[in-house]
């Protein structure tokens, strides 16, 4: 993963806030993946084979950041939210990425 992510302080006010007030809703989603699977979809790889695949799973991890990003950016573009949050979203950069359904 050589590449950097360039993240909003939007996003990063979010993650902050999740942490801080829904860590244990998060700890629930975590609980629920790994009871479904999560962990048997991480084969047993050697160091080098290990490595390859951080690499290609670094979309993955592009793709989850961008989606939570985009979330974020919807919910404040909401009827309700639109004028409280406007200059927020005047300012918002948005990121070259495909939107969440």
């Amino acid at each position: 993963m050589g590449e950097q992510i360039s993240l909003s302080l939007e996003l990063i006010y979010l993650m902050d806030w999740l942490l801080k007030y829904r860590a244990g809703k998060l700890r629930l989603l975590v609980q629920e993946a790994v009871e479904n699977g999560v962990a048997l979809g991480v084969p047993n790889l050697s160091d080098g084979e290990y490595a390859q695949e951080l690499d290609q799973l670094n979309d993955v991890a592009i793709k989850f950041i961008f989606s939570l990003e985009d979330m974020l950016i919807k919910e404040l573009k909401k009827d309700g939210n639109r004028e409280r949050f406007a200059p927020l979203l005047e300012r918002w950069e948005p990121t070259n990425n495909e939107p969440v359904n």
